[in-house]
Protein backbone atom coordinates (compact mmCIF):
# COMPACT_ATOMS: atom_id res chain seq x y z
CA UNK A 1 0.00 0.00 0.00
CA UNK A 2 1.45 3.29 -0.77
CA UNK A 3 2.68 5.66 2.11
CA UNK A 4 0.23 8.03 3.73
CA UNK A 5 0.52 11.37 4.51
CA UNK A 6 -2.00 11.86 7.36
CA UNK A 7 -0.27 13.33 10.67
CA UNK A 8 -2.74 12.49 13.99
CA UNK A 9 -2.17 14.57 17.07
CA UNK A 10 0.16 16.71 14.76
CA UNK A 11 2.80 13.98 15.43
CA UNK A 12 2.24 10.77 14.38
CA UNK A 13 3.05 10.56 10.81
CA UNK A 14 0.96 7.30 9.08
CA UNK A 15 3.22 5.68 6.75
CA UNK A 16 1.43 2.78 5.53
CA UNK A 17 -1.61 0.32 6.58
CA UNK A 18 -0.13 -3.44 7.67
CA UNK A 19 -3.05 -4.32 9.69
CA UNK A 20 -7.09 -4.86 9.65
CA UNK A 21 -10.42 -6.22 11.09
CA UNK A 22 -13.72 -5.66 11.84
CA UNK A 23 -13.54 -2.99 13.71
CA UNK A 24 -10.27 -1.05 12.60
CA UNK A 25 -7.35 -0.58 11.22
CA UNK A 26 -3.54 -0.67 12.32
CA UNK A 27 -0.86 1.56 10.81
CA UNK A 28 2.88 1.84 11.16
CA UNK A 29 3.60 5.53 11.57
CA UNK A 30 6.53 7.72 12.81
CA UNK A 31 6.45 9.63 15.98
CA UNK A 32 7.75 12.80 15.11
CA UNK A 33 8.25 14.41 18.27
CA UNK A 34 10.35 11.27 19.93
CA UNK A 35 11.80 10.00 16.67
CA UNK A 36 10.11 6.56 17.21
CA UNK A 37 8.26 4.51 14.83
CA UNK A 38 5.16 3.65 16.82
CA UNK A 39 2.01 1.59 15.93
CA UNK A 40 -1.36 3.21 15.25
CA UNK A 41 -5.04 1.86 15.96
CA UNK A 42 -7.42 3.46 14.28
CA UNK A 43 -11.03 2.87 14.82
CA UNK A 44 -14.21 2.13 12.70
CA UNK A 45 -17.67 2.49 13.09
CA UNK A 46 -19.72 0.32 11.34
CA UNK A 47 -22.43 1.40 9.12
CA UNK A 48 -25.55 0.43 10.54
CA UNK A 49 -24.37 1.82 14.26
CA UNK A 50 -26.76 4.35 15.57
CA UNK A 51 -25.08 7.16 17.46
CA UNK A 52 -25.43 5.88 21.16
CA UNK A 53 -23.46 2.46 19.89
CA UNK A 54 -20.35 4.25 18.65
CA UNK A 55 -20.47 6.58 21.57
CA UNK A 56 -20.86 3.00 23.51
CA UNK A 57 -17.69 1.73 21.29
CA UNK A 58 -15.56 4.68 21.59
CA UNK A 59 -16.02 4.01 25.42
CA UNK A 60 -14.78 0.69 25.24
CA UNK A 61 -11.82 1.30 22.99
CA UNK A 62 -10.61 3.92 25.10
CA UNK A 63 -11.61 1.52 28.15
CA UNK A 64 -9.14 -1.32 25.86
CA UNK A 65 -5.98 1.30 26.12
CA UNK A 66 -6.57 2.16 29.88
CA UNK A 67 -6.56 -1.25 30.42
CA UNK A 68 -3.23 -2.03 28.43
CA UNK A 69 -1.71 1.19 29.24
CA UNK A 70 -1.42 -0.14 33.04
CA UNK A 71 -0.08 -2.82 32.29
CA UNK A 72 3.50 -2.50 32.70
CA UNK A 73 6.23 -5.44 31.34
CA UNK A 74 8.35 -6.17 28.84
CA UNK A 75 6.26 -9.44 28.38
CA UNK A 76 3.36 -7.69 27.33
CA UNK A 77 2.66 -4.49 24.23
CA UNK A 78 2.84 -1.06 25.81
CA UNK A 79 0.31 1.61 25.11
CA UNK A 80 2.10 4.88 24.30
CA UNK A 81 -0.78 7.64 23.64
CA UNK A 82 -4.66 7.65 22.73
CA UNK A 83 -5.70 10.30 21.33
CA UNK A 84 -9.00 11.71 19.48
CA UNK A 85 -9.18 13.05 15.63
CA UNK A 86 -12.04 13.08 13.62
CA UNK A 87 -14.81 12.46 16.31
CA UNK A 88 -12.62 8.89 16.93
CA UNK A 89 -9.89 7.81 19.12
CA UNK A 90 -6.68 6.34 17.84
CA UNK A 91 -4.33 4.13 19.99
CA UNK A 92 -0.52 4.32 19.45
CA UNK A 93 1.45 1.89 20.68
CA UNK A 94 4.97 0.21 20.55
CA UNK A 95 5.88 -1.02 17.01
CA UNK A 96 8.23 -4.51 16.94
CA UNK A 97 8.54 -6.76 14.49
CA UNK A 98 8.22 -10.72 15.23
CA UNK A 99 5.93 -13.62 14.72
CA UNK A 100 2.91 -14.87 16.46
CA UNK A 101 3.03 -18.30 18.29
CA UNK A 102 0.27 -19.16 15.62
CA UNK A 103 2.59 -18.56 12.59
CA UNK A 104 5.68 -20.27 14.71
CA UNK A 105 3.45 -23.04 15.16
CA UNK A 106 2.51 -23.27 11.25
CA UNK A 107 5.82 -23.12 10.18
CA UNK A 108 7.53 -25.28 12.78
CA UNK A 109 4.91 -27.79 14.20
CA UNK A 110 4.85 -28.87 18.32
CA UNK A 111 7.63 -26.78 19.75
CA UNK A 112 10.21 -28.90 22.44
CA UNK A 113 9.43 -28.72 25.90
CA UNK A 114 12.34 -26.02 27.13
CA UNK A 115 10.49 -23.59 24.50
CA UNK A 116 7.39 -23.62 25.85
CA UNK A 117 8.77 -23.49 29.24
CA UNK A 118 9.95 -20.06 28.34
CA UNK A 119 6.83 -19.01 26.49
CA UNK A 120 5.21 -19.85 29.59
CA UNK A 121 7.24 -18.04 32.37
CA UNK A 122 6.73 -14.35 29.48
CA UNK A 123 3.03 -14.96 29.88
CA UNK A 124 2.94 -15.60 33.21
CA UNK A 125 4.65 -12.16 33.78
CA UNK A 126 2.03 -10.15 31.52
CA UNK A 127 -0.55 -11.83 33.59
CA UNK A 128 0.98 -11.03 36.71
CA UNK A 129 1.29 -7.81 35.58
CA UNK A 130 -2.37 -7.69 33.98
CA UNK A 131 -3.95 -8.88 37.39
CA UNK A 132 -2.14 -6.86 39.12
CA UNK A 133 -3.42 -4.03 37.47
CA UNK A 134 -6.56 -4.79 37.73
CA UNK A 135 -6.82 -6.28 34.67
CA UNK A 136 -8.38 -9.63 32.56
CA UNK A 137 -7.22 -9.93 29.92
CA UNK A 138 -9.86 -12.79 28.44
CA UNK A 139 -8.04 -13.95 25.21
CA UNK A 140 -4.95 -15.19 25.43
CA UNK A 141 -4.28 -17.61 22.75
CA UNK A 142 -1.69 -18.44 20.40
CA UNK A 143 -2.41 -15.99 17.85
CA UNK A 144 -2.27 -13.23 20.97
CA UNK A 145 1.37 -14.64 21.78
CA UNK A 146 3.88 -12.45 19.92
CA UNK A 147 7.92 -14.10 19.29
CA UNK A 148 10.37 -11.54 18.59
CA UNK A 149 13.75 -12.34 16.57
CA UNK A 150 15.35 -11.74 19.49
CA UNK A 151 13.65 -14.46 21.37
CA UNK A 152 11.12 -11.30 23.75
CA UNK A 153 7.58 -13.11 24.09
CA UNK A 154 4.88 -10.41 24.98
CA UNK A 155 1.10 -10.88 25.39
CA UNK A 156 -0.56 -8.50 22.56
CA UNK A 157 -4.52 -7.87 22.19
CA UNK A 158 -6.30 -6.66 25.32
CA UNK A 159 -9.20 -5.88 22.88
CA UNK A 160 -11.82 -7.98 25.10
CA UNK A 161 -10.01 -6.95 28.47
CA UNK A 162 -11.64 -5.62 31.62
CA UNK A 163 -11.04 -4.64 34.87
CA UNK A 164 -11.57 -6.71 37.92
CA UNK A 165 -13.00 -3.54 39.83
CA UNK A 166 -15.89 -2.76 37.19
CA UNK A 167 -14.36 0.61 36.62
CA UNK A 168 -15.56 1.66 33.17
CA UNK A 169 -18.43 2.75 31.49
CA UNK A 170 -21.27 1.54 33.54
CA UNK A 171 -22.20 -1.40 30.71
CA UNK A 172 -21.57 -4.24 29.14
CA UNK A 173 -19.50 -2.74 26.21
CA UNK A 174 -18.96 -6.25 24.61
CA UNK A 175 -22.67 -6.65 24.23
CA UNK A 176 -25.11 -7.97 26.69
CA UNK A 177 -25.48 -11.68 26.64
CA UNK A 178 -23.18 -12.63 24.24
CA UNK A 179 -19.79 -14.50 24.97
CA UNK A 180 -16.49 -12.71 23.41
CA UNK A 181 -13.46 -15.09 22.96
CA UNK A 182 -12.21 -18.33 21.24
CA UNK A 183 -13.88 -21.70 21.92
CA UNK A 184 -10.24 -23.44 22.23
CA UNK A 185 -9.13 -20.96 24.62
CA UNK A 186 -12.14 -20.07 26.12
CA UNK A 187 -12.48 -21.31 29.95
CA UNK A 188 -15.02 -23.94 30.95
CA UNK A 189 -16.46 -20.94 33.36
CA UNK A 190 -16.77 -18.85 30.82
CA UNK A 191 -17.98 -21.06 27.95
CA UNK A 192 -21.01 -21.66 30.41
CA UNK A 193 -21.43 -17.89 30.56
CA UNK A 194 -20.28 -17.09 33.83
CA UNK A 195 -18.28 -14.04 34.53
CA UNK A 196 -14.63 -13.98 34.25
CA UNK A 197 -12.22 -14.17 36.63
CA UNK A 198 -8.43 -14.16 37.05
CA UNK A 199 -8.43 -18.27 37.28
CA UNK A 200 -9.93 -17.55 33.41
CA UNK A 201 -6.82 -15.91 32.29
CA UNK A 202 -4.56 -18.93 33.66
CA UNK A 203 -6.88 -21.71 31.89
CA UNK A 204 -6.57 -20.05 29.20
CA UNK A 205 -2.63 -19.96 29.42
CA UNK A 206 -2.84 -23.66 30.01
CA UNK A 207 -4.59 -24.34 27.12
CA UNK A 208 -2.10 -21.75 24.81
CA UNK A 209 1.07 -24.24 26.63
CA UNK A 210 -0.78 -27.22 25.50
CA UNK A 211 -1.07 -26.14 21.98
CA UNK A 212 2.47 -24.81 21.67
CA UNK A 213 3.42 -28.65 22.93
CA UNK A 214 0.90 -30.50 20.58
CA UNK A 215 0.73 -28.05 17.51
CA UNK A 216 -3.07 -28.08 17.97
CA UNK A 217 -5.70 -26.87 20.47
CA UNK A 218 -6.24 -29.06 23.25
CA UNK A 219 -10.46 -29.19 22.22
CA UNK A 220 -11.45 -29.33 18.65
CA UNK A 221 -14.62 -29.72 17.42
CA UNK A 222 -16.61 -29.73 13.60
CA UNK A 223 -18.07 -26.03 14.75
CA UNK A 224 -17.50 -23.78 17.41
CA UNK A 225 -20.42 -24.31 19.57
CA UNK A 226 -18.88 -28.00 19.69
CA UNK A 227 -15.69 -26.88 20.79
CA UNK A 228 -17.18 -24.35 23.63
CA UNK A 229 -19.87 -27.44 24.52
CA UNK A 230 -16.25 -29.49 24.72
CA UNK A 231 -14.57 -27.06 26.45
CA UNK A 232 -17.62 -26.96 29.45
CA UNK A 233 -18.31 -30.46 29.86
CA UNK A 234 -15.28 -32.74 29.32
CA UNK A 235 -11.88 -32.99 31.09
CA UNK A 236 -8.90 -31.18 29.86
CA UNK A 237 -6.65 -34.15 27.54
CA UNK A 238 -3.00 -34.98 28.34
CA UNK A 239 -0.25 -33.59 26.72
CA UNK A 240 0.89 -36.30 24.74
CA UNK A 241 4.52 -34.59 23.95
CA UNK A 242 4.79 -33.02 27.35
CA UNK A 243 4.47 -36.61 29.69
CA UNK A 244 5.53 -36.05 32.79
CA UNK A 245 5.72 -32.77 35.20
CA UNK A 246 4.91 -30.33 32.21
CA UNK A 247 2.05 -32.70 31.15
CA UNK A 248 0.46 -32.28 34.84
CA UNK A 249 1.27 -29.54 35.37
CA UNK A 250 -1.04 -28.05 31.95
CA UNK A 251 -4.06 -30.50 33.36
CA UNK A 252 -4.06 -28.77 36.38
CA UNK A 253 -3.91 -25.37 34.68
CA UNK A 254 -6.95 -26.16 32.40
CA UNK A 255 -9.21 -28.14 35.53
CA UNK A 256 -12.40 -27.24 34.80
CA UNK A 257 -13.02 -26.04 38.77
CA UNK A 258 -11.27 -22.69 38.65
CA UNK A 259 -10.95 -22.86 42.63
CA UNK A 260 -8.53 -26.10 41.65
CA UNK A 261 -5.93 -24.34 39.15
CA UNK A 262 -2.80 -23.31 40.49
CA UNK A 263 -1.84 -19.77 41.17
CA UNK A 264 0.66 -17.70 38.83
CA UNK A 265 3.10 -17.90 41.35
CA UNK A 266 3.22 -21.26 41.98
CA UNK A 267 3.23 -22.05 38.12
CA UNK A 268 6.46 -19.61 37.99
CA UNK A 269 7.97 -21.93 40.25
CA UNK A 270 6.97 -25.00 39.05
CA UNK A 271 8.21 -23.86 35.93
CA UNK A 272 11.39 -22.61 36.81
CA UNK A 273 11.85 -25.58 38.38
CA UNK A 274 11.56 -27.83 34.93
CA UNK A 275 13.93 -25.66 33.44
CA UNK A 276 17.20 -27.63 33.30
CA UNK A 277 14.85 -31.21 33.03
CA UNK A 278 13.10 -30.16 30.02
CA UNK A 279 14.02 -31.48 26.79
CA UNK A 280 16.20 -29.63 24.32
CA UNK A 281 16.04 -28.82 20.29
CA UNK A 282 19.09 -28.89 19.42
CA UNK A 283 21.83 -25.87 19.34
CA UNK A 284 22.55 -26.20 15.83
CA UNK A 285 18.98 -26.47 14.88
CA UNK A 286 17.73 -23.32 13.22
CA UNK A 287 14.67 -21.89 15.46
CA UNK A 288 12.36 -20.62 12.93
CA UNK A 289 13.08 -22.87 9.63
CA UNK A 290 11.39 -21.96 6.58
CA UNK A 291 11.57 -25.92 5.03
CA UNK A 292 8.34 -27.83 4.57
CA UNK A 293 6.30 -29.08 7.49
CA UNK A 294 6.86 -32.68 9.01
CA UNK A 295 4.80 -34.78 7.28
CA UNK A 296 2.39 -35.50 10.35
CA UNK A 297 1.72 -31.92 10.90
CA UNK A 298 -1.37 -30.23 9.13
CA UNK A 299 -0.36 -26.21 8.45
CA UNK A 300 -4.05 -25.61 8.43
CA UNK A 301 -4.71 -26.87 11.40
CA UNK A 302 -7.25 -24.67 13.71
CA UNK A 303 -5.22 -23.35 15.81
CA UNK A 304 -7.30 -20.49 17.36
CA UNK A 305 -10.90 -20.11 16.29
CA UNK A 306 -12.70 -17.12 16.65
CA UNK A 307 -16.32 -17.85 18.00
CA UNK A 308 -18.92 -15.17 19.78
CA UNK A 309 -21.94 -17.33 20.93
CA UNK A 310 -24.68 -16.91 23.44
CA UNK A 311 -24.56 -18.87 26.63
CA UNK A 312 -27.78 -20.88 25.82
CA UNK A 313 -26.20 -21.74 22.67
CA UNK A 314 -23.10 -22.75 24.32
CA UNK A 315 -24.42 -24.86 26.77
CA UNK A 316 -25.86 -27.40 24.21
CA UNK A 317 -24.68 -30.76 24.48
CA UNK A 318 -25.36 -31.91 20.96
CA UNK A 319 -22.80 -31.43 18.41
CA UNK A 320 -24.55 -29.07 15.03
CA UNK A 321 -23.70 -30.44 11.84
CA UNK A 322 -21.23 -28.55 9.55
CA UNK A 323 -23.02 -26.37 7.90
CA UNK A 324 -22.98 -26.98 3.89
CA UNK A 325 -21.68 -22.94 3.21
CA UNK A 326 -20.13 -20.09 5.04
CA UNK A 327 -22.56 -17.40 5.88
CA UNK A 328 -22.64 -15.51 8.85
CA UNK A 329 -25.76 -13.48 9.45
CA UNK A 330 -23.39 -10.36 10.98
CA UNK A 331 -22.28 -7.31 10.20
CA UNK A 332 -18.76 -7.59 8.37
CA UNK A 333 -16.21 -8.78 11.20
CA UNK A 334 -13.06 -9.65 10.30
CA UNK A 335 -11.27 -12.34 12.03
CA UNK A 336 -8.02 -10.67 11.69
CA UNK A 337 -6.13 -12.94 9.78
CA UNK A 338 -2.53 -12.12 10.92
CA UNK A 339 0.46 -13.03 8.36
CA UNK A 340 3.86 -13.95 9.35
CA UNK A 341 5.97 -11.07 8.59
CA UNK A 342 3.35 -8.34 9.41
CA UNK A 343 5.00 -8.20 12.99
CA UNK A 344 3.40 -7.04 16.03
CA UNK A 345 1.69 -3.99 14.22
CA UNK A 346 -1.03 -6.24 13.17
CA UNK A 347 -1.17 -8.28 16.13
CA UNK A 348 -1.65 -5.17 17.97
CA UNK A 349 -5.12 -5.00 16.19
CA UNK A 350 -7.33 -5.40 19.64
CA UNK A 351 -9.78 -7.34 18.95
CA UNK A 352 -13.89 -7.52 17.68
CA UNK A 353 -16.48 -5.71 19.00
CA UNK A 354 -19.29 -8.57 18.55
CA UNK A 355 -22.43 -7.76 17.09
CA UNK A 356 -23.41 -11.32 16.04
CA UNK A 357 -23.80 -14.12 17.66
CA UNK A 358 -22.40 -16.20 15.23
CA UNK A 359 -19.28 -14.88 12.77
CA UNK A 360 -17.54 -16.95 10.45
CA UNK A 361 -15.76 -19.43 12.30
CA UNK A 362 -18.91 -20.79 13.47
CA UNK A 363 -20.84 -21.35 10.16
CA UNK A 364 -18.54 -22.46 8.00
CA UNK A 365 -19.04 -25.85 9.62
CA UNK A 366 -15.37 -25.77 11.37
CA UNK A 367 -14.24 -23.49 13.55
CA UNK A 368 -12.39 -21.38 12.38
CA UNK A 369 -9.18 -22.96 10.34
CA UNK A 370 -7.52 -21.08 8.14
CA UNK A 371 -8.35 -22.12 4.32
CA UNK A 372 -9.04 -25.54 3.94
CA UNK A 373 -6.63 -26.02 0.40
CA UNK A 374 -3.72 -26.42 2.26
CA UNK A 375 -0.33 -25.53 0.28
CA UNK A 376 -2.45 -22.68 -1.56
CA UNK A 377 -0.51 -19.02 -1.81
CA UNK A 378 -2.03 -15.88 -0.44
CA UNK A 379 -5.34 -14.97 -1.80
CA UNK A 380 -4.66 -12.68 -4.70
CA UNK A 381 -8.19 -10.31 -6.48
CA UNK A 382 -8.51 -8.29 -9.29
CA UNK A 383 -10.90 -5.82 -10.68
CA UNK A 384 -11.06 -6.20 -13.78
CA UNK A 385 -13.48 -6.39 -17.21
CA UNK A 386 -16.92 -7.38 -17.91
CA UNK A 387 -17.11 -11.50 -17.50
CA UNK A 388 -14.81 -14.11 -16.56
CA UNK A 389 -13.26 -16.45 -19.24
CA UNK A 390 -15.76 -18.54 -21.12
CA UNK A 391 -18.77 -16.71 -19.31
CA UNK A 392 -21.24 -15.46 -21.95
CA UNK A 393 -23.40 -13.37 -19.05
CA UNK A 394 -22.70 -9.94 -18.97
CA UNK A 395 -22.73 -7.39 -15.78
CA UNK A 396 -24.94 -5.18 -14.93
CA UNK A 397 -24.19 -1.38 -16.90
CA UNK A 398 -20.85 0.05 -15.10
CA UNK A 399 -20.26 -3.11 -13.01
CA UNK A 400 -16.58 -4.79 -12.90
CA UNK A 401 -15.66 -8.53 -12.37
CA UNK A 402 -14.09 -9.00 -9.03
CA UNK A 403 -11.52 -12.26 -9.17
CA UNK A 404 -10.08 -14.21 -6.34
CA UNK A 405 -7.56 -15.81 -7.99
CA UNK A 406 -6.54 -17.98 -4.89
CA UNK A 407 -9.73 -19.85 -5.52
CA UNK A 408 -11.08 -19.12 -8.47
CA UNK A 409 -14.33 -17.43 -8.08
CA UNK A 410 -15.91 -14.19 -9.17
CA UNK A 411 -18.59 -11.82 -8.68
CA UNK A 412 -19.61 -8.65 -10.14
CA UNK A 413 -18.66 -5.13 -8.10
CA UNK A 414 -21.02 -2.26 -8.53
CA UNK A 415 -19.18 1.05 -9.04
CA UNK A 416 -16.98 2.67 -6.67
CA UNK A 417 -17.68 -0.31 -3.81
CA UNK A 418 -15.02 -0.90 -1.14
CA UNK A 419 -13.42 -4.55 -1.28
CA UNK A 420 -11.74 -6.24 1.69
CA UNK A 421 -10.53 -9.57 0.56
CA UNK A 422 -9.39 -12.01 3.17
CA UNK A 423 -9.52 -15.28 1.15
CA UNK A 424 -12.27 -17.51 2.60
CA UNK A 425 -14.45 -14.15 2.74
CA UNK A 426 -14.53 -11.28 1.16
CA UNK A 427 -17.00 -8.34 1.89
CA UNK A 428 -17.51 -5.49 -0.58
CA UNK A 429 -19.37 -2.30 0.97
CA UNK A 430 -21.27 0.37 -0.16
CA UNK A 431 -19.43 3.79 -0.08
CA UNK A 432 -22.85 5.21 0.43
CA UNK A 433 -23.33 3.07 3.52
CA UNK A 434 -26.44 1.08 4.50
CA UNK A 435 -25.46 -1.79 1.83
CA UNK A 436 -22.78 -4.58 1.75
CA UNK A 437 -22.28 -7.88 0.10
CA UNK A 438 -20.22 -10.72 1.14
CA UNK A 439 -18.67 -14.10 -0.27
CA UNK A 440 -17.64 -16.63 2.14
CA UNK A 441 -15.95 -20.29 0.94
CA UNK A 442 -15.95 -23.31 2.87
CA UNK A 443 -14.53 -26.91 1.87
CA UNK A 444 -15.17 -29.29 1.69
CA UNK A 445 -19.12 -28.03 2.38
CA UNK A 446 -21.11 -29.90 5.22
CA UNK A 447 -24.30 -32.18 4.30
CA UNK A 448 -27.16 -29.71 3.70
CA UNK A 449 -27.31 -25.55 2.87
CA UNK A 450 -31.25 -25.23 4.45
CA UNK A 451 -29.63 -27.56 7.29
CA UNK A 452 -26.80 -25.03 7.58
CA UNK A 453 -29.40 -22.16 7.71
CA UNK A 454 -31.82 -24.15 10.49
CA UNK A 455 -28.92 -24.31 12.12
CA UNK A 456 -27.62 -20.90 12.32
CA UNK A 457 -31.25 -19.37 12.73
CA UNK A 458 -31.76 -21.03 16.26
CA UNK A 459 -28.43 -19.15 17.49
CA UNK A 460 -29.21 -16.41 15.73
CA UNK A 461 -32.49 -15.24 16.66
CA UNK A 462 -31.68 -16.29 20.17
CA UNK A 463 -29.37 -13.30 20.70
CA UNK A 464 -30.77 -10.66 18.03
CA UNK A 465 -33.46 -8.08 19.02
CA UNK A 466 -36.50 -8.28 16.91
CA UNK A 467 -35.27 -10.91 14.26
CA UNK A 468 -38.27 -12.24 12.08
CA UNK A 469 -38.04 -14.76 9.68
CA UNK A 470 -39.07 -14.04 6.03
CA UNK A 471 -37.76 -17.16 4.13
CA UNK A 472 -36.14 -20.12 4.93
CA UNK A 473 -36.27 -22.90 1.63
CA UNK A 474 -34.42 -24.98 -0.60
CA UNK A 475 -34.02 -22.80 -4.32
CA UNK A 476 -33.15 -23.49 -7.71
CA UNK A 477 -30.04 -21.28 -8.23
CA UNK A 478 -26.95 -21.28 -11.12
CA UNK A 479 -27.66 -25.69 -11.53
CA UNK A 480 -26.01 -25.82 -7.97
CA UNK A 481 -26.87 -29.16 -6.84
CA UNK A 482 -27.89 -28.18 -3.15
CA UNK A 483 -28.69 -24.28 -2.13
CA UNK A 484 -30.62 -22.74 0.51
CA UNK A 485 -31.96 -19.21 0.85
CA UNK A 486 -32.40 -17.52 4.33
CA UNK A 487 -34.29 -14.22 4.81
CA UNK A 488 -34.57 -12.30 7.54
CA UNK A 489 -34.88 -8.66 9.51
CA UNK A 490 -33.79 -8.01 12.52
CA UNK A 491 -32.36 -4.64 14.80
CA UNK A 492 -29.31 -3.11 15.99
CA UNK A 493 -29.79 -0.40 18.08
CA UNK A 494 -32.67 1.65 16.55
CA UNK A 495 -31.88 0.52 13.10
CA UNK A 496 -33.59 -2.17 11.45
CA UNK A 497 -31.97 -4.38 8.99
CA UNK A 498 -32.74 -7.30 6.41
CA UNK A 499 -30.82 -9.63 4.97
CA UNK A 500 -30.66 -12.80 2.64
CA UNK A 501 -28.09 -15.35 2.70
CA UNK A 502 -27.72 -17.85 0.05
CA UNK A 503 -25.97 -20.95 0.57
CA UNK A 504 -24.77 -23.07 -1.71
CA UNK A 505 -22.43 -26.21 -2.69
CA UNK A 506 -20.75 -26.64 -6.18
CA UNK A 507 -20.58 -30.86 -8.25
CA UNK A 508 -17.17 -30.19 -6.94
CA UNK A 509 -18.29 -29.95 -3.17
CA UNK A 510 -17.11 -26.88 -2.28
CA UNK A 511 -19.65 -24.48 -0.79
CA UNK A 512 -20.04 -20.59 -0.96
CA UNK A 513 -22.56 -18.21 0.34
CA UNK A 514 -23.66 -14.73 -0.82
CA UNK A 515 -24.67 -12.44 1.84
CA UNK A 516 -26.50 -9.14 0.88
CA UNK A 517 -27.60 -6.72 3.56
CA UNK A 518 -29.67 -3.62 3.84
CA UNK A 519 -31.05 -1.15 6.29
CA UNK A 520 -34.55 -2.18 5.35
CA UNK A 521 -35.95 0.72 4.36
CA UNK A 522 -33.28 0.42 1.55
CA UNK A 523 -34.24 -3.13 0.63
CA UNK A 524 -36.89 -2.56 -2.24
CA UNK A 525 -34.91 -0.34 -3.96
CA UNK A 526 -31.34 -2.11 -3.56
CA UNK A 527 -32.87 -5.58 -5.18
CA UNK A 528 -31.59 -4.52 -8.26
CA UNK A 529 -27.85 -4.80 -6.66
CA UNK A 530 -28.96 -8.30 -5.00
CA UNK A 531 -29.73 -9.74 -8.08
CA UNK A 532 -26.71 -8.16 -9.83
CA UNK A 533 -24.51 -10.29 -6.96
CA UNK A 534 -26.29 -13.32 -6.96
CA UNK A 535 -26.77 -13.20 -11.15
CA UNK A 536 -22.94 -12.46 -11.73
CA UNK A 537 -21.29 -14.84 -9.32
CA UNK A 538 -19.29 -17.56 -10.89
CA UNK A 539 -18.13 -20.24 -8.49
CA UNK A 540 -13.98 -21.80 -8.48
CA UNK A 541 -13.13 -25.10 -10.13
CA UNK A 542 -10.39 -25.55 -7.30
Amino acid sequence: MPPTTTTIAGRYLLSERVGSGGMGVVWRGFDELLRRQVAVKELHFPMHMSVEERERLARRTLREARAVAAVDDPSAVRVFDIVEQDGRPWIVMEYLDGSTLTDVLRERGPLPPDEVIHIGQSLINALEAAHAAGVLHRDVKPSNVMIAPDGRVALTDFGIATSLDGDGDGVDTTTSGVIVGSPAYMSPERARGEPPTAASDIWSLGATLWTAAEGRPPFEGPTGLATMTAVATEPPPRCARCAGPLGDLLLRLMDRDPAARPSLDVVRRELSGLVDTAPRRPAAEDPYPTETLPAAFDRTTALDPIVDATPAAASRTATPPAPAAPAPPAEPVAAGRRRHGLGWLAAALVGVLVIAAVVAGVVVGGNGSPNSSAGKSSPKASAAGDSPAGSSSGLPAGWQRYRNTSLGWSIGLPPGWQVRDEGDTATFTDPAGGRYARVDTRYPAGPSALGAWQDQERAFSGSHQGYQRIKLATVSYGGYPDAADWEFTFTSGAVSLHALDRGFVTSGKRGYAIYFQTHSDQWSSSAGLLQGFLSSFRAGSR
